[in-house]
């Protein structure tokens, strides 16, 4: 599916260099709305705007027009809440794009009670108005929690340590209509503190399509395959991204803000990067015990050994979920 370039967002332009179908101008396919609920931290926001347009950009039947939106700039940067103001609907004019689908970010989590959340109203508005318009919504890690929790009554539990990695899922419906063309050795990045398991979301009535035995539930749905999609892992995700909070909490480790080194994202590196892992640890603890001089980050030489294995999937998953709007909307 060709991006359509609506505005002058700075994303169109990367991912066009990126060689995804990005235009401007009328096109004559059918088009498709996606609203896009970008909730993700100042340091991820554009990359978080790039990653979901780029999962919306492979169905070839439809052009997607995705229109970012944000509940608001509270708690932002001066950098980001200009970005915001510039290029971003608000939760109010996000309601008159007639949309097809809604796309709800996750956010980092800041209380142990998710109801304390400052979006937890506004997200689950925004939902209000999508089920009354019959608007597909797909859920990304905490949003998903959010709304299983608001609907469904089911509690998050927080977890023995961050699922943080890249982890391999098996297909428990093979013959879902959103999972076609996708192998059953499904990998894909995962980033959470609190997880929902397959029980909890069975019990509900909900179906769960893939689940893995470290990860735990990766991908689940609403029994009506297009009202929701649930994520609890991240097939958004760019090769690098796990290695970019990686670094931000190395650099947080350093800082003084949290106690010990961080554990490596699991699965994420192969044998050498571990070593340099291993050195760049010892390094800096040894300039936190001693005062000396803080290492620098060897970025360049482990973005160098990882490799995006879930976009593929993800692509084909996003892919199968347009095709199903495409679909019900050509036969209303």
């Amino acid at each position: 599916m060709p991006l359509a370039a609506h505005c002058d967002l700075p994303a169109f332009e990367q991912l066009r260099c990126e060689g995804v179908r990005v235009h401007a101008g009328a096109d004559p396919l059918p088009r498709l709305n996606i609203g896009l609920l970008n909730l993700m931290p100042d340091a991820v926001l554009a990359a978080t705007e790039r990653q979901w347009m780029r999962l919306c950009s492979g169905f070839d039947d439809a052009v997607s027009y995705v229109y970012p939106c944000s509940p608001g700039a509270y708690e932002r940067s001066a950098a980001a809440q200009a970005h915001i103001a510039r290029y971003y609907d608000t939760l109010a004019t996000i309601r008159e794009r007639d949309l097809d689908l809604l796309i709800l970010t996750g956010a980092n989590p800041r209380s142990a009670d998710i109801t304390h959340e400052t979006f937890w109203q506004p997200m689950l508005d925004l939902v209000a108005w999508a089920q009354r318009c019959a608007c597909p919504v797909v859920c990304s890690c905490l949003a998903t929690h959010v709304v299983v929790k608001a609907l469904y009554g089911i509690d998050r539990r927080r977890l023995p340590e961050k699922c943080w990695g890249v982890y391999a899922h098996t297909l428990l419906e093979p013959n879902h209509p959103l999972v076609q063309n996708i192998d059953t050795g499904w990998h894909a990045p995962h980033s959470h503190l609190y997880g929902v398991t397959r029980r909890q979301l069975e019990d509900a009535g909900l179906c769960v399509l893939a689940e893995g035995v470290e990860a735990g539930v990766y991908v689940a749905v609403s029994r009506t395959p297009v009202e929701f999609l649930f994520l609890q892992g991240h097939p958004e995700y760019d090769a690098n991204s796990l290695l970019k909070e990686f670094k931000r909490e190395v650099r947080r480790f350093n800082d003084g803000l949290i106690p010990e080194f961080p554990r490596v994202p699991a699965h994420c590196f192969g044998a050498d990067a571990l070593e340099t892992v291993a050195a760049l640890r010892v390094a800096s603890v040894d300039a936190k015990t001693n005062g000396g001089s803080v290492p620098c980050f060897p970025e360049a030489q482990l973005e160098g050994g990882v490799r995006n294995v879930w976009r593929t999937s993800g692509g084909q998953l996003f892919d199968n979920l347009l095709r199903l709007i495409h679909e019900a909307k050509r036969s209303r």
